[in-house]
């Protein structure tokens, strides 16, 4: 289990009152679980190659200007892109039991973790004269998940082949900015989420005894954006 965090926060305050607040998680690792390119493999019981992920990923920027004059910005991106694989190649296999070739992000295999792609960014002003504050979120969850079952591989078994690929890609993106002045007030506001990952399960090479062959690949992508802004002021 993986966790990426960025949780700055910024206050600023005086005659003039100004603050950019920054806040960036990534998580993009490679994670691969391979047999390689051939050989021979016989197991009494199970053969069984497995590559998961589990991992949140989580932004988020705070920013607070009180003055006579005030502005500020808070932008918050969290991006979650890793390759999970769970690889064979040309090897001839024979397993007792079952031969499973699995790969999951966020996923247990029955349904998504709930582990997501979190980016949360808030700018608040407020002054004497004018304030103006922005917020920008942006939240990315492209992970790619592959299963696969390579070209010239020969598997038996006295149970089920399988080759299953299950992934969530889950991205939600908030942004807030409120702006207060005594004359003149601007609150400026973006969301932006992308789930746009991928998920795949192949079998490219042949299957002799067994009970049953099994290849899905299943992946959940959601991307969620919400962004509010809002003024007031005696004039605007």
């Amino acid at each position: 289990s993986h966790v990426a965090l960025a949780t700055p926060s910024v206050a600023a305050a005086g005659l003039y009152a100004g603050q950019v607040n920054s806040a960036t998680a990534t998580f993009d690792p490679t994670l691969e679980a391979s047999l390689g390119s051939g050989g021979a493999i016989i197991a009494g019981r199970d053969v069984i190659v497995r590559s998961t992920s589990i991992a949140d990923t989580t932004a988020t920027a705070l920013g607070i200007s009180v003055g006579a004059l005030s502005s500020g910005a808070s932008l918050a991106t969290a991006t979650m892109s890793p390759s999970i694989s769970a690889l064979t190649g040309a090897q001839a296999a024979t397993a007792g039991r079952n031969v499973l070739i699995e790969a999951r992000h966020n996923h247990d295999g029955a349904a998504p973790t709930g582990h997501d792609t979190t980016a949360t960014a808030r700018a608040s002003g407020g002054a004497l004269l004018a304030s103006g504050v922005g917020a920008a979120a942006t939240a990315n969850a492209n992970g790619s998940t592959t299963a696969r079952a390579g070209g010239g591989s020969q598997f038996s078994a006295g149970g089920t082949v399988q080759v299953l690929a299950d992934s969530a890609n889950l991205a939600t993106a908030t942004s807030t900015g409120v702006g207060v002045g005594g004359l003149i007030a601007a609150g400026s506001s973006s969301a932006t989420a992308n789930a746009n990952g991928s998920t795949s399960a192949d079998l490219r090479g042949g299957v002799g005894a067994s009970d049953s062959v099994t290849v899905i690949g299943e992946g959940k992508n959601v991307a969620d954006a919400q962004a509010n802004a809002s003024g007031a002021a005696g004039l605007a």
